[in-house]
């Protein structure tokens, strides 16, 4: 049978009062974003595989002009024992 699995995750984070510096937790003054994902998994040959697309609200700016808040895929392969 060709199983697969499918996730999705849709989140939103909010930093609290105190948590955060006066003009926000990230550069601009933004304490909260909302992130999410979807992906897809198969198990072949005792191992499994997956592919996972990532992204958040967050832009360039709000992360100190870097790249790190921009989207992603992510593959993995794990093995259980």
């Amino acid at each position: 049978a060709a199983d697969y699995g499918l996730s999705v995750h849709v989140g939103y984070q909010t930093i609290d009062e105190g948590e955060a510096s006066e003009s926000g937790f990230f550069a601009t003054e933004d304490d909260s974003y909302m992130d999410w994902s979807i992906g897809i998994s198969k198990s072949y040959a005792g191992l499994d595989f997956g592919v996972t697309y990532m992204d958040t609200d967050l832009d360039e700016e709000d992360c100190f002009d870097t790249k790190v808040c921009e989207d992603t895929v992510v593959f993995s392969v794990s093995k259980s024992l």
